[in-house]
């Protein structure tokens, strides 16, 4: 009795040994495939991410790094690793942002690779072969940064020739200048990815605004009279009264240069502009003239931005009475030209047009104190822009952070 029980445990174990060994086989070499598609997947994530960060908007994608990175991850393949690397942008041109229901456009990078390996328990009669292909593909999508109209509204005024009192070494307009030239580097390489340009534009005042008429510097005075309802009423008609150079003592270094993609002549002539000398700070100048210059463009880029950089609180509205010899003085008058809509119907009319791809624009209107903490009870342009997009630049290296803070220029979100 005892040795027909062995005898039929043995037949039984016979029977199960191969389903035990190939169950055993398919065990391990799925946990091998699973485990080879995972390193895999997480090389061609990295390559992906790699291919992003070496891509300057015209070079095509870097195949040798993404197949090195892939090896690297893989170094028991066999055969050497098939790959494939590609990038497909969605601009504003095609309708492919519109269409995707992005707010900005991208770049997807896709790294598909395809890798073979020899299976650790190869068994024949489950058709588990000797060999196995595993293969990943993935996506990385860098959002790129919208074109934008940038226009800076510099104060000329005298002080603007001083240094700062953290760097006597720095005077501030030197310090405007190069931040605005470290700008435009950054413009340029934003400009690689998109087809469309940003573009810039200076609007700089004192206690006039300059502009260039006729091939002639001309001096404009943006207050039509003495009613604050007259100046807002006409704040967008850039045909003011000219007071011809030879009628003002001050010495004049500077002129709007309009909005232009073409970095190099925008640059030529702001390194020929310098600070008047004397001259006062009169904000309400460089902000009407803003509003002409944003209001007389035939095409707008998706972002508008308007940035106002002055050291100085403003100086008093001061003149004579129409008719008369008495003179007048006028305290915090951006204030209250503020309150009559200055700054609102700026916004509005910019939010009013349609970018170049029919949609709306968006808008930002910022202020920089250059080494000024603008007094918050009077300054006007707490009213105007609002405490969170006025911003103290105690020295050179501020301005440049928080211009870019206003810009929000992204150099790429990720998105896998």
């Amino acid at each position: 009795m005892y040795r027909k029980q062995r005898g039929a445990a043995g037949v039984i174990f016979f029977m199960i040994l191969p389903i035990a060994l190939a169950t055993l086989a398919f065990s391990i070499q799925i946990t091998q495939q699973l485990q080879a598609h995972a390193k895999l997947t997480e090389a061609t994530e990295v390559a992906s991410l790699a291919l992003i960060s070496t891509s300057t908007g015209k070079n095509k994608p870097n195949k040798k790094l993404a197949q090195e990175i892939v090896d690297e991850y893989m170094p028991f393949n066999l055969n050497g690793t098939k790959i494939h690397v590609g990038s497909e942008l969605c601009d504003y041109d095609d309708g492919c942002v519109q269409k995707s229901g992005e707010q900005s456009p991208f770049s997807d990078f896709i790294v598909s690779a395809t890798t073979n390996h020899r299976s650790w328990m190869p068994y024949k009669m489950i058709n588990l072969r000797p060999t196995f292909k595993v293969a990943s593909t993935s996506s990385t999508r860098k959002y790129l940064p919208r074109p934008v109209d940038i226009y800076f509204v510099v104060d000329m005024s005298q002080s603007m020739g001083d240094p700062f009192r953290s760097d006597y070494s720095l005077r501030k307009f030197d310090v405007v200048k190069a931040t605005i030239s470290r700008v435009l580097a950054e413009l340029e390489v934003f400009n690689q990815y998109n087809r469309v340009k940003s573009r810039v534009a200076f609007i700089g005042y004192h206690h006039y605004n300059l502009q260039e008429i006729n091939g002639e510097r001309v001096i404009i005075d943006q207050i039509v009279n003495e009613s604050e309802d007259d100046t807002i009423a006409d704040m967008f008609n850039p045909n003011k009264p000219i007071i011809r150079l030879g009628q003002n003592i001050v010495s004049q270094g500077f002129q709007d240069i309009p909005l232009t993609e073409d970095y190099d002549s925008f640059q030529k002539e702001l390194n020929s502009f310098r600070i008047s000398d004397p001259a006062m700070t009169q904000s309400w100048q460089g902000v009407i003239r803003a509003a002409q210059v944003t209001d007389e463009q035939r095409e707008y880029n998706p972002e508008q931005a308007i940035i106002v950089l002055s050291d100085g609180e403003d100086t008093e509205r001061f003149g004579f009475v129409p008719g008369s010899y008495q003179t007048f003085r006028k305290k915090n008058y951006l204030k209250t030209l503020v309150k009559k809509g200055l700054c609102r119907k700026i916004v509005r009319n910019l939010e009013r047009k349609k970018n170049r791809y029919g949609e709306k624009v968006k808008v930002t209107f910022g202020v920089i104190g250059i080494d000024l903490l603008l007094d918050k009870s009077e300054n006007g342009f707490y009213d105007c822009v609002g405490e969170n997009m006025i911003f103290h630049a105690k020295d050179g290296a501020d301005v440049y952070k928080y211009i870019l803070n206003l810009l929000n220029e992204e150099t790429g979100r990720l998105k896998s």
